[in-house]
C-alpha cells in the first residue's frame, strides 16, 4: 500500500466499475513469458534486497515481494527526475520504456493458470482448484487532478480499480478502501489500511489472493502430534501432517530444498530446511538464486 501527500497536476479524473469483469488477454502463454521477463527479474531482485534488511528482525517473517513492487511501480509512474531515478535503481526497473507492460503481462500470465475441475455429477458445481487474483487500485482524493497517462497506466497496464474518494472523513476512506480489498481477496485482507488523514491526496493499494489445493494432498488421518524445534532451542508439541511421495528434492550450501507442487504443477511450494536447528544459518541470495535456477 502506498498513501501519497503529494501529486503532480494534471487533468483526469478517475472513475470505474467495481463490478466490472477483469480483462481477458488471449495472448499465447509463451509470448507471455517472455514479455514478462523484466518484470520477473525486477521482483526477484528487489525481494532478495528486501529480505537481505529483514531476515536479522525477531519473529516470523512474512512478506509478498510481488505485492509490494508492483504497489511502488505503480508508484513509480507517478515520478519524475530524481524520485524516479531512486525508485528505477531500488526496484531494478531499468530507465528504458516498457516495463508497465512487463508487469501487464506478470500479472497476465499469473491470472491465466486459473485450474477449475470437472464435476462428477450435472448438478455439481465446478470448484477452483488453483486460483491467484492481484487486487490493484487507485483512491485519489476528490477533485484531485491526475495526468490521464497515469489513470491509464494504472487502469489498463495493472488492471486497476478507481475511485476518488472524501479524505476529510479519513475513516470512511478507510471503510470503502478495506471493504473492497476484503471482495477481492474473499474476506482474508480485511484491514489493510488504517490511521489516513484529511491530509492524504491519493492511496494506491495491491493485495494477492491465491487458492491452491495440492497434487498429492495430505490425508488428515495420518496427521499426527510431532516434535519442532523452534529457533530458541526448546521443543514445542504440534500437529504435523504426514504422506509419502515423490517430490523434487535438493540441497544447497546445506539448505534442504524441497518442492512441492500444486494441482496440475502449475505452482509449487518450496520448503527450505536450515542445516542447523538454531537461527545461526542464514538464507542467503545465493541459495536463493540457487533454488530459482
Amino acid at each position: 500500500m502506498s498513501v501519497l501527500h503529494d501529486s503532480r497536476s494534471t487533468g483526469a479524473s478517475c472513475k470505474n466499475d467495481p463490478a466490472r469483469s477483469r480483462q481477458l488477454r488471449l495472448e499465447p502463454l509463451e509470448d507471455r513469458l517472455v514479455l514478462s521477463a523484466r518484470a520477473v527479474n525486477a521482483v526477484n531482485q528487489f525481494g532478495l534486497d528486501v529480505y537481505e534488511h529483514l531476515q536479522n528482525e525477531q519473529g516470523n517473517l512474512f512478506f509478498s515481494p510481488l505485492s509490494i513492487a508492483t504497489g511502488l511501480t505503480m508508484a513509480y509512474e507517478g515520478a519524475a527526475g530524481q524520485t524516479a531515478a531512486e525508485m528505477e535503481q531500488v526496484l531494478h526497473l531499468g530507465s528504458a520504456p516498457g516495463i508497465h507492460d512487463s508487469f501487464q503481462n506478470l500479472i497476465a500470465t499469473l491470472e491465466s493458470q486459473t485450474v477449475v475441475s470437472s464435476p462428477m455429477f450435472p448438478w455439481e458445481p465446478p470448484e477452483i482448484q488453483l486460483y491467484t487474483a492481484l487486487a490493484n487500485a487507485m483512491w485519489p482524493q476528490v477533485g484531485l487532478p491526475l495526468e490521464s497517462s497515469f489513470v491509464d497506466t494504472i487502469t489498463t497496464s495493472y488492471d486497476g480499480y478507481a475511485q476518488n474518494l472524501d479524505y476529510s472523513n479519513p475513516q470512511q476512506a478507510e471503510h470503502t478502501i478495506n471493504n473492497w480489498v476484503s471482495q477481492q481477496t474473499q474476506g482474508r485482507i480485511q484491514d489493510l489500511v488504517s490511521d489516513l488523514s484529511s491530509a492524504t491526496k491519493m492511496v494506491l493499494t495491491n493485495a494477492i489472493y491465491f487458492k491452491g489445493q495440492w497434487q498429492s494432498p495430505f490425508d488428515p488421518q495420518y496427521t499426527y502430534t510431532g516434535q519442532f524445534t523452534t529457533a530458541d532451542g526448546p521443543t514445542v508439541s504440534t500437529p504435523t501432517l504426514y504422506t509419502e511421495l515423490l517430490v523434487n528434492r535438493t540441497e544447497i550450501d546445506g539448505f534442504q530444498i524441497l518442492d512441492l507442487p500444486f494441482v496440475e504443477e502449475n505452482a509449487s511450494m518450496v520448503l527450505v530446511l536450515p542445516p542447523t536447528s538454531d537461527a545461526s544459518a542464514q538464507l542467503t541470495s545465493e541459495v536463493i538464486t540457487g533454488i530459482d535456477d
